[in-house]
């Protein structure tokens, strides 16, 4: 695929190196400070490059498919993104916020200070495509541990997974949200949440909102 060329180009020329923070005077750079710099004499900002990655990704749709590769070289620049400190954005795209699920949860993995939705606006069922994560096939799905253990990645989690069901035609993706071991606990919190609200509901409006959830 297109991205895997341009990364393996990154690796052939050694420009990955400056992202992960292992480059050095061998290959033409130089060490500042702050870790290593580009041929102009600038930092590498390697949170910069990857929250413009992650966009590039997506290629205008909601959220990029799996890429190993991307996740690869995202955990060689683990160290070097809490090291620099400053906040990934996976989310931003070019209709609306969302994020490569499986990359999401990496950085969560390895405390790679990251930037959530935080707006009503940006706030919608989608910014996390668990659907498309659950039908896509290709290598390198992670299990979203770290995703459900992060209060902030958890609480759009959570939303995602009720967005699942409310499409509850959807049986197929129902049964896959139940049998994954994260998810699962998700969709139970999830449930318990929605059973409460209708068992609180009085009148017949408020029990439809809660039914409608």
């Amino acid at each position: 695929e297109d991205d895997d060329f341009w990364l393996a180009l990154l690796a052939e020329t050694g420009a990955d190196r400056l992202l992960t923070g292992e480059s050095g005077p061998e290959d033409g750079s130089a060490e500042a400070a702050d870790g290593p710099v580009d041929r102009a004499g600038g930092p590498v900002d390697a949170a910069d490059w990857l929250s413009r990655w992650a966009l590039h990704r997506k290629r205008g749709s909601l959220a990029a498919v799996r890429s190993r590769t991307t996740l690869s070289l995202v955990e060689r620049m683990a160290a070097r993104l809490r090291e620099q400190g400053r906040p990934v954005d996976l989310f931003t795209g070019r209709w609306r916020p969302s994020a490569d699920l499986d990359l999401l949860d990496l950085c969560a993995a390895h405390g790679i200070p990251l930037t959530l939705p935080e707006s009503a606006e940006d706030l919608h069922d989608d910014c996390l495509p668990v659907k498309q994560w659950l039908t896509d096939t290709r290598p390198g799905r992670r299990d979203l541990t770290a995703v459900a253990a992060d209060a902030g990645c958890r609480r759009l989690l959570y939303r995602a997974v009720g967005t699942v069901c409310g499409h509850r035609h959807d049986t197929s993706t129902l049964e896959e949200l139940a049998a994954h071991p994260v998810l699962a606990d998700v969709l139970r919190e999830w449930l318990e949440d929605a059973a409460g609200e209708l068992a609180a509901a009085t009148g017949l409006p408020a029990a439809r909102t809660a039914l409608e959830r």
